[in-house]
């Protein structure tokens, strides 16, 4: 085999063994998602090469929106911040004061005493009147029914906490019409929650808002000491991309591996030894490596036998062995070289 290499190179000195061998990696380390997400923007191939503090990915937010129009009031969270912990703490991340503030507690004890009077029904449109001052007037809506007793949410007029109001299923409000009678209280706030981190807080206390508008997003889990970092995902490190763990639009847990990589530092060169060359070439010794995507074309690089095996793999007496060396940026994975040994007289 030396003889076959030293013909085939033609650089070989006399007495100086060749291997065949090929370029490995015995390191491979993961790329952890920082918080969870939806993944978006990852364009990293597996063969691709990555660099320590690129930007790899984002992780997409859920939405948390309004489910009414109102007025927001106590925003408690900031970007950053568990959600548990804040709605632990305040009940929620923030509250929704609803644009229609007042409720009735009504009942069809004092309905006028017809029949139809006392089938009540959800989503029905009332007309409101105040007992003690007739001439404040409202409209309202049913939104619950249980037996006797209803919930109007008034949805126009003016009327005092406590007050009294009959309530009436004719615009004209004659006493015939008349379905029951309720005590007006104050809606209460909507609490706002959520899971996870907050990402980022999209309203401020006072401010006006519509069903449907974003009020706050969330990152699933829990930044590291609660410090707000973001939603992208960096790589810590450099090297060959292995393998892509998840793909755009996939759910991202914190912790996930997004990638795999061969880190800078790991490459080798894995070559075999017959028996009968085992006298020339030792652990330690200093080895001289050319690839053959530029043979001839380039200086030998120097490398260092760290490895060879004391177990044949195979039926032919061979040894696994390997070599370090210093791999620069033409250096690929699977790359064929040959290694040389030095003579003591180099």
């Amino acid at each position: 085999m030396a003889l076959s290499m030293m013909l085939s190179f033609g650089a070989s000195a006399e007495g100086q063994l060749a291997f065949d061998g090929t370029v490995a990696a015995d390191e491979q380390v993961s790329v952890t998602a920082p918080i969870g997400g939806c993944a978006a923007d990852l364009k990293l191939i597996a063969g691709q090469r990555v660099e320590a503090g690129e930007q790899i990915m984002t992780l997409i937010p859920e939405q948390v929106k309004a489910t009414q129009s109102g007025t927001v009031r106590g925003v408690f969270a900031k970007a950053g911040d568990s959600v548990d912990v804040i709605t632990n703490r305040y009940g929620a991340v923030m509250y929704l004061e609803p644009d229609y503030v007042y409720t009735l507690s009504a009942s069809t004890e004092n309905a006028y005493n017809l029949d139809e009077n006392k089938f009540i029904h959800t989503g029905e449109i009332v007309y409101l009147t105040c007992t003690d001052n007739t001439y404040m007037k409202g409209t309202g809506l049913i939104t619950s029914v249980s037996g006797s007793d209803y919930t109007v949410e008034v949805t126009e007029g003016t009327f005092g906490i406590g007050d009294t109001v009959n309530i009436f299923r004719l615009e004209t409000r004659d006493s015939k019409s008349r379905i029951g009678r309720g005590t007006v209280a104050r809606v209460n706030p909507v609490g706002y929650t959520g899971s996870g981190s907050i990402f980022n807080v999209l309203v401020e206390e006072g401010q006006h808002v519509e069903a449907g508008d974003v009020l706050f997003e969330t990152l699933s889990g829990t930044f590291d000491g609660y410090y707000f970092t973001g939603n992208a995902v960096i790589s810590d490190v450099s090297g060959i991309v292995e393998s892509v763990n998840v793909q755009n639009g996939q759910s991202v847990s914190k912790g996930d591996s997004v990638l795999s990589v061969y880190p800078d530092g790991c490459m080798y060169i894995e070559f075999t030894v017959n028996e009968m060359d085992l006298y020339g070439i030792h652990e330690g010794d200093t080895v001289e490596i050319e690839f053959l995507w530029n043979e001839g074309e380039a200086q030998r690089v120097k490398g260092e036998v760290t490895f060879i095996s004391l177990i044949s793999s195979g039926s032919n007496a061979e040894y696994t062995a390997r070599a370090s060396f210093e791999a620069d940026e033409n250096i690929r994975l699977g790359m064929t070289a040959v290694v040389y040994t030095v003579s003591d007289e180099k």
